[in-house]
């Protein structure tokens, strides 16, 4: 409609989809985040985001991370540098004179060489200092 105008809503009224524009022409508030959220970013996740974190939180996550590339790892990734924690965990409170028999059992368990655990000991333990985690 030529002459009509559409004004983002800056009062509290809420909506489905938390952000609503006030069509000038009708008076109607129109919800319309999930909209834009697909035409901003076609290929991605953000209507996803929007029903696991909801309207405020997706808001906020907008707000901070406006124009960054996020990547999620996929499951497999993961689920790998859990087992590699796991192992790190299982191996810290062991005595270095009692390590080796725990290095075997775990490289048995993960089907794995004893070498790899300790390389995966060695990059977890610098990864918990980096980070400035203790484990008390």
């Amino acid at each position: 409609m030529k002459g009509s105008k559409s004004f983002l809503k800056s009062e509290a009224e809420e909506s489905f989809y938390g952000v609503s524009i006030v069509d000038a022409a009708t008076g109607k508030y129109v919800a319309v985040l999930r909209v834009v959220m697909q035409l901003a970013y076609p290929k991605g996740h953000l209507p996803e985001l929007f029903e696991v974190f909801g309207k405020e939180k997706l808001l906020q996550f907008l707000d901070i991370f406006s124009g960054t590339i996020i990547k999620v790892p996929p499951q497999d990734a993961l689920e790998h540098c859990m087992r590699d924690v796991v192992i790190y965990l299982r191996l810290h409170d062991v005595p270095p004179s009692h390590r080796p028999r725990f290095v075997r059992t775990l490289a048995k368990k993960y089907q794995t060489t004893s070498g790899d655990i300790r390389a995966t000991f060695v990059k977890i333990e610098k990864a918990f200092k980096e980070l400035e985690l203790n484990l008390k």
